[in-house]
């Protein structure tokens, strides 16, 4: 890196005077400090303000009505005076070099917007401060598909993300109108719209813990926090489909300039799986139909259709029930009547499957019985057959490991 680069970190907070202190800590300890720390106070009640003043010159101090994160993160956009902006939650803590490493691939790479990272999930200790508890894995993602990889799940967040000011300043403030997954919307827009580059480890300790969610009039308790992300994500989806051509479920460089047609089924592929990995099985099913009408001379389906398709089975949410379960299931085998639906419906069936085998394998029982009755009524007895003889195989195999580790009576 040539100079010292002009970084501004915004932090937006809402009665966590308690968690502050630790945050704060860990922005102005890098290992490369950024140059302008701004803490947004959306209307706290709590000591929020009597906290700041420890900090005398070293971080600016904004105060607010209560509004919600969205609208405290614009206040705070306006007064940034960095090159690059790096957003950080109040109950979280950042690594110590994860600024350093963030400025490295941008200053290197001027032709991105962003760069993101991974994370620890962490919890409160006896102590009182962070404790990390094990860290969340990201996909592998090519940078030509970052974008349509984050449209079917939501796996960058904010504090683990370093964005250009400019681009900020080009795709307009979060919206205020979400209370819950504001961060994401303004993700998807900014993947949209820029390249973004991985950098190698995590950036950040997020926190989990007990406590309020949301405004001071609408919020909610942490049990909900899952229940409501799905609500306000759905409904940035179904706003995204309405705005989004159909050649934009393409990877970057095969669909901004407008899409091939031989590539029309897998944009409608695409889309389908941002759906149904979203719970939106309308629109899913509608995409799987346009999927399945393209013509004949499309040929079989394409490693790149596939692997969409063995994306979207292991994303699919599989917590409607049983009897909803059934019937949607019904509703894929209906349409999937010509080969190169069959084809479709198989490769599901499969991911499912899949799914069923790598959850039993990490003991979460539940999940796996959901995915395997999902294939089943998808994939019929067949598939049925060739789970449990990998179950058993697989069993068979652990037992034999067991006894040959047992030592021997004589020994």
């Amino acid at each position: 890196m040539t100079g010292k680069p002009e970084v501004s970190v915004l932090i937006p907070t809402y009665n966590r005077a308690h968690f502050l202190p630790e945050c704060l800590e860990s922005v102005l300890g890098q290992s490369l400090p950024p140059s302008q720390v701004i803490v947004i106070n959306d209307g706290s009640t709590d000591h929020t303000g009597e906290v700041l003043h420890s900090y005398p010159g070293r971080v600016e101090y904004l105060e607010k009505e209560n509004g919600g994160k969205a609208s405290a993160l614009n206040l705070g956009l306006s007064r940034v005076s960095g090159d690059y902006v790096w957003i950080m939650d109040d109950d979280d803590v950042a690594l110590g070099d994860a600024l350093e490493r963030h400025l490295r691939v941008l200053e290197n790479r001027p032709e991105i917007g962003f760069t993101y990272g991974g994370r620890y999930r962490a919890e409160t200790g006896k102590d009182g401060r962070i404790s990390p508890l094990a860290e969340v894995l990201l996909p592998q993602v090519s940078e030509e598909e970052l974008f349509l990889r984050l449209l079917e799940q939501t796996f960058i967040l904010c504090p683990a993300m370093v964005v250009r000011t400019c681009c900020y300043r080009q795709v307009g403030g979060f919206d205020p109108a979400l209370i819950r997954s504001q961060d994401y919307e303004m993700i998807l827009r900014l993947s949209r719209e820029y390249q973004g580059a991985r950098v190698k480890g995590p950036m950040y300790y997020q926190r989990f813990h007990g406590g309020l969610r949301g405004t001071a009039g609408e919020h909610f308790s942490a049990d909900l926090r899952s229940a409501k992300r799905r609500e306000y994500t759905r409904a940035i989806i179904k706003k995204v489909r309405g705005e989004l051509p159909l050649r934009e479920y393409l990877p970057r460089g095969g669909g901004r300039g407008g899409a091939e047609t031989s590539d029309q089924r897998r944009a409608y592929l695409q889309r389908m799986a941002v759906m149904g990995a979203n719970g939106l099985y309308e629109e899913m099913q509608e995409d799987l139909r346009a999927a399945i009408a393209e013509p004949v001379e499309r040929g079989p389906l394409t490693a790149a259709e596939g692997e969409i398709l063995l994306r979207l089975a292991h994303h699919m949410p599989l917590s409607e029930g049983p009897l909803f379960q059934f019937r949607l299931m019904r509703r894929i085998r209906s349409l999937c009547r010509n080969p190169i639906g069959q084809t479709i419906q198989g490769q599901l069936a499969r991911g499912l499957y899949q799914r069923a085998r790598k959850a039993w394998a990490s003991k979460a029982y539940g999940e796996g019985l959901k995915a395997a009755r999902a294939g089943l009524q998808l994939g019929g007895v067949r598939g049925a057959a060739d789970l449990m003889i990998h179950v058993l195989f697989r069993r068979l195999n652990s037992r034999q490991r067991s006894s040959s580790a047992r030592p021997s009576r004589g020994s």
